[in-house]
């Protein structure tokens, strides 16, 4: 997934995330993990936190090589 378009679907998706119950949770992370290949805690800090919270709280957004 592109940064630009991480940058306009996870907004979206972190809206649903917060309106959904612990099932509907468990069935959104398992779609974007299967989607986009992400590991599942990885997805969790995604959907958690918006890109300006990770940024500050030193998460990794993006692996460095």
């Amino acid at each position: 997934m592109s940064a630009n378009l991480k940058d306009d679907l996870m907004p979206k998706l972190r809206a649903r995330y917060e309106r959904r119950s612990r099932e509907g949770k468990t069935r959104m992370l398992d779609e974007l993990c299967e989607d986009h290949g992400y590991e599942r805690k990885y997805a969790i800090k995604l959907l958690g936190y918006s890109r300006l919270e990770m940024e500050t709280l030193g998460v990794p957004i993006c692996a460095l090589y």
